[in-house]
């Protein structure tokens, strides 16, 4: 198994890890045989890592973040990607997060060589439309979405965590 950066659980009994190289591998729990490993157009670039990713409700499909600045839906048993997500992030891609009904895909992200602010955007996957959740100062390296699918919640290198409202995409408290 590869050095991994973002592990998280889907349904069943597999474990994905996001890896170097734009990389995510499916690991079996009980033996960690590697499953299967996903790498978008079958290529591998130097220097550029997932550090993120969040799986679909359905644990059909899953969401990667990306160093190249891109988040990628996949297809778990195709182990294809099926899209580039037009989540439309300038920078470094440190976070996502799926809603716990499929309906978001929050990413945020930035830029930690330099202080500038970072990015956090809000994709509503059926149409398409992103919001853009700005007030970090800072890289933001971490999200989630409440149960509830009202609130995003994110946490930055500005030493803050800040909450948002998802439907209008106002700041709420931090």
């Amino acid at each position: 198994m590869s050095w991994g950066n973002a592990p998280a659980m889907a349904p069943g009994s597999t474990q994905p890890s996001a890896t170097v190289n734009k990389l995510v591998e499916v690991m079996t729990l009980e033996d960690e045989e590697r499953i299967i490993a996903y790498l978008p157009d079958g290529k591998r670039e130097k220097n550029s890592y997932v550090n993120s990713i969040s799986y679909f409700p359905n644990g059909k499909q899953m969401i990667s973040g990306s160093s190249d600045n891109s988040v990628r839906r996949w297809d778990l048993h195709a182990g294809k990607e099926i899209e580039e997500v037009q989540v439309v992030c300038e920078q470094e891609v440190f976070a996502v997060v799926v809603s716990s009904d499929g309906r978001w895909v929050v990413a945020g992200g930035g830029d930690l060589s330099h202080d500038c602010p970072g990015e956090l955007k809000a994709c509503e996957v059926g149409t398409g439309m992103v919001k853009t959740l700005q007030g970090h100062s800072r890289t933001v390296t971490c999200v989630d979405i409440s149960m509830d699918i009202k609130l995003v919640a994110s946490g930055s290198t500005d030493s803050t965590v800040r909450i948002w409202d998802l439907n209008t995409g106002e700041l709420v408290a931090g």
